[in-house]
């Protein structure tokens, strides 16, 4: 659960539709084309291009590792943390999709 919670963050902060940061990038992408600064938009393409390159990169390296119990640590996760790690996903998604219920 919380290995798919890192995945779907990171990718917000990429900006991959359906997440928060999807919106923000998409209107300020948009008003570069807008007043036609076509090197500020080819600018912020390519550094999102590479935000997604190198998040690719570090989830790739986090889970082609096998997952090892050390020995002295709980492995186990309460109910309360899941609940807020599911509050913050619900977040996340919810103002991504439907942006105008909570800013307009």
């Amino acid at each position: 659960f919380e290995a798919s919670l890192l995945c779907i963050f990171l990718m917000s902060l990429v900006g991959l539709p359906f997440t928060i940061g999807f919106q923000s990038k998409f209107l300020i992408f948009l008003s570069y084309l807008q007043e036609n600064f076509l090197g500020a938009f080819l600018v912020g393409a390519l550094s999102c291009l590479l935000g997604l390159i190198l998040i690719y990169k570090f989830l790739s390296v986090v889970f082609d590792k096998p997952s090892v119990q050390l020995p002295g640590l709980p492995s186990i996760i309460n109910l309360r943390d899941h609940s807020i790690q599911f509050i913050f996903l619900l977040i996340v998604v919810i103002i991504g999709v439907v942006p105008s219920f909570f800013f307009y």
